[in-house]
């Protein structure tokens, strides 16, 4: 069963790669129907789908995936450092000004 779909294939392997370690198999289904080319299938149609194989883990499958798209947003929020205050864009880890590493688990 599908869990889910993107138009990035890089995006369907990361998650696929996480359901494998956590030991759901899953495959990568249509990751070639955008060569066909535009105007014979809707853009979406055409995207990587990531597929559970056991249908008895697709709840559990589903989850896992929108955990990791939820910490994904996360991780891209701006933050304030604790030392010196400054506002600092969410892919940076370290404060830009005084090189403090951003708090993990805290809504800074």
């Amino acid at each position: 069963m599908r869990v889910y779909s993107s138009p990035t294939l890089a995006n369907v392997t990361l998650l696929r790669d996480l359901l494998e370690a956590r030991g759901i198999d899953s495959e990568i289904r249509g990751e070639y129907r955008a060569s066909v080319g535009p105007g014979f299938i809707p853009a979406s149609e055409g995207w990587p789908e990531l597929w559970v194989l056991d249908e008895s883990r697709v709840e559990e499958a589903k989850q896992i995936v929108q955990e990791a798209l939820e910490s994904s947003e996360e991780s891209l929020q701006a933050w304030t450092c604790p030392q010196c205050h400054e506002q600092v864009e969410g892919q940076f880890d370290e404060c830009w000004n005084c090189g403090n590493e951003r708090p993990r688990g805290s809504d800074t």
